[in-house]
């Protein structure tokens, strides 16, 4: 239901954008003679397809919410250093597996986040972390779940860890492994040139998406 009606809003915005593109090509249409206001009107309402088709696919990704509050930079410089009294310290990966490790993260059960994506690939569903371990050669940090699916970040770096949940704002690939019917399924989330590439290997190609947040975020279950 919630996705169906991030579609609708999405949809909306994005009719709303398009609208205004075609009348924009319209208005130099009526200003103009022959054949040049006839292509103005044309590319104007090609332009507003697109972007129409691009919104209404960015909202059913991220959320109408994240879409109407994302901020107009890259994801990291959003969370700036913990002030006195935040639960929050920053940390490394290694400190993230001794928290665990130790039992000191009390919520084990949330919902991933991987650059703003909830939508595809199960990432809308809870998971309970079973396992943490960090290769300081390889730089790769793995997260398995209980449900039998698994998150590798590679070159993790400035991690806000508390006892409830855990940020990893920058990266500079993720892999989503989880359990697809008879067998494993994999995407692979890149963030180049403050852009985030998703590839899957059931299809060919690739989306391109503007990352609305941290690498990856565990938003933690209340008990």
């Amino acid at each position: 239901m919630e996705q169906f009606f991030d579609g609708v809003i999405g949809f909306i915005l994005g009719a709303g954008v398009a609208v205004g593109c075609i009348l924009v090509g319209f208005a130099i249409y009526i200003d103009s003679d022959g054949a040049g206001g006839i292509l103005s009107l044309v590319i104007s309402a090609i332009i507003g397809m697109g972007l129409c088709f691009g919104i209404t696919k960015t909202v059913l990704e991220i959320g109408i919410t994240n879409f109407v509050t994302a901020a107009h930079a890259t994801p990291e410089l959003n969370y700036l250093k913990p002030v006195a009294g935040d639960n929050y310290s920053i940390g490394t990966p290694q400190q993230l597996v001794n928290t665990f490790d130790k039992k000191q993260l009390k919520n084990t059960k949330g919902l991933i986040r991987i650059w703003g994506s909830k939508k595809s690939y199960q990432l809308s569903e809870w998971q309970t972390i079973k396992a943490i371990r960090f290769d300081e050669e390889k730089e790769v940090l793995y997260i398995d779940f209980y449900e039998r699916n698994q998150l590798i970040v590679h070159q993790p770096q400035n991690l806000l860890i508390s006892t409830t949940n855990f940020t990893i704002i920058k990266a500079n690939k993720i892999e989503w492994n989880w359990e697809g019917g008879k067998r494993q399924k994999k995407a692979i989330y890149t963030y180049s040139r403050r852009k985030v590439i998703i590839q899957s290997i059931e299809r060919k190609g690739f989306d391109r998406v503007s990352p609305q947040s941290p690498a990856v975020d565990f938003l933690y279950e209340l008990q």
